[in-house]
């Protein structure tokens, strides 16, 4: 199969275009033949940090198309079927294997380029909000990158949930194209005067939850604008520059702060359920993701380029 793959970690030049073999297919695992490729964060944090498990090493978290195959001890899926799926590694290619705990069917009318970028953004993004969280009605809910993948997520999310959303973005033009899916307040981060807008917005209470892609915001600004005993989630690694929150922050704000994936958690009974909930909302038109382009995958150096550098607005996807 023609596949993006990597020999060794780094940049997204390490990234090449060719033949791999095909998957081996475990006994729990579903085949899929690749019709749209979700282009993630973690796909980046993986091509620089992960280990390679073998010579070839795909790339890819996340792909939607049609089962080709099935492993032995598979139940609930037929070859054919629509279906979109999640795994540490294997997706920019024109088959992908992921474990059936990791694979869920796409609801009919549901596009499969959508499908292919709900579990991980959607999922993360409901982790932040519902496990972590504890959002409810009400809430003060501040959103870092409301115009990147998981921000636009939490953004369609909070509002279902009653909350009081604040989005900040980069650059009015980006935050006017999120405004309509539920913001209250949009801020440009780069802007002089945010920390005074983040303390009167919530009437200088703070805000009770924080929904951060990793967007680089100073550590003050921060601070300044969550109450004390606020929730701090740490959703993706959108800048390189991130905020160091040190011992004196924690305790004298009683600040909780924790990384946030649903990765971890999509095989498990409550993982799975919360993603099959997310692509039947998707179905009934409830909640959206744009996708901002759209490249082959033998440009998967492009594309991976694109995400890092261009920070899109919502999601990047390739077809085989």
């Amino acid at each position: 199969m023609k596949a993006a793959y990597y020999l060794e970690s780094g940049g997204p030049d390490a990234l090449y275009y060719g033949s791999v073999p095909d998957p081996a297919l475990a006994e729990d695992a579903v085949l899929i033949r690749v019709e749209y490729i979700s282009v993630e964060g973690m796909d980046m944090v993986c091509r620089y940090l992960a280990p390679l498990t073998e010579e070839q090493h795909v790339a890819g978290c996340q792909a939607a198309g049609t089962v080709e195959a099935l492993g032995g001890a598979v139940t609930g899926f037929r070859v054919g079927d629509r279906v979109v799926g999640f795994n540490f590694g294997g997706s920019h290619a024109e088959l992908f294997a992921a474990p059936q705990g990791s694979v869920w069917h796409v609801p009919e009318g549901l596009d499969l380029a959508l499908a292919a970028v709900i579990p991980l953004t959607f999922g993360t993004a409901h982790e932040c909000l519902h496990a972590f969280g504890q959002v409810r009605p009400g809430m003060d809910v501040l959103i870092h990158g409301a115009t990147l993948g998981v921000g636009i997520a939490a953004v369609q999310l909070g509002r279902a949930a009653g909350a009081r959303l604040t989005g900040t973005a980069l650059g009015d033009d980006r935050l006017a194209r999120i405004a309509p899916l539920g913001l209250d307040h949009a801020i440009d981060y780069r802007g002089a005067d945010k920390t005074k807008r983040l303390r009167e917005i919530t009437f200088g209470k703070g805000f009770d939850l924080v929904v951060d892609s990793g967007t680089g915001m100073e550590k003050d600004s921060i601070v300044a604008g969550v109450r004390p005993g606020a929730r701090y989630a740490v959703a993706g690694v959108a800048s390189p520059k991130t905020p160091q929150f040190g011992y004196f922050e924690l305790i004298s704000h009683g600040l909780t702060v924790s990384g946030i994936t649903i990765a971890h958690a999509m095989h498990t009974p409550r993982g799975h359920a919360v993603v099959s909930e997310l692509l039947e909302s998707a179905a009934r038109g409830e909640i959206e993701m744009p996708i901002e382009h759209e490249f082959a995958l033998c440009e998967a150096e492009e594309a991976h380029r694109f995400v890092m550098e261009g920070h899109p607005f919502g999601r990047v996807v390739m077809r085989p």
